[in-house]
């Protein structure tokens, strides 16, 4: 175990553990609000825009579980980051279809050419680099190298 980690069992805390414990409390707080804001404000339940928002928004608590779970070490490493990029992969892609869905709000009908080359630009990043990304993961290194 390295240094911060012992910290967690022993209830003696560092700074970097308790920055990361209050930055995912924020980030777990931050969503809930969110999400319980986006189904008070909208009236239907449907569309793009809301339904990527509501992914998007939702993303954030798997993301903060992964990187909880990986950074004090409650489970294996793998659970922590496989949880943590599912998070983070939802969340970008959400967003992006979130700015995506209110271009088309505002282009109208009169910008289908600029929506179709936005959302290749999100499929080709999406595939390119997060395929990528995911793919080189360090799972074999220690906490202290990644």
């Amino acid at each position: 175990m390295s240094s911060h980690d012992e910290g967690f069992f022993t209830g003696n805390y560092d700074t970097n553990s308790v920055i990361v414990t209050i930055c995912a409390a924020l980030g777990f707080y931050n969503s809930l609000e969110l999400i319980l804001l986006i189904f008070t404000t909208f009236l239907k339940y449907r569309g793009l825009y809301f339904w990527s928002l509501v992914i998007a928004t939702s993303a954030i608590i798997p993301y903060n579980v992964g990187l909880v779970l990986f950074y004090f070490q409650l489970t294996a490493k793998a659970a922590g980051l496989i949880i943590n990029n599912y998070g983070w992969i939802t969340m970008v892609i959400g967003q992006s279809v979130v700015l995506y869905s209110r271009l088309g709000i505002v282009l109208g009908k009169g910008g289908r050419r600029i929506l179709g080359v936005v959302k290749w630009m999100i499929i080709v990043d999406a595939v390119a680099f997060y395929v990528t990304t995911t793919g080189t993961i360090p799972l074999g290194q220690s906490s202290d190298s990644c």
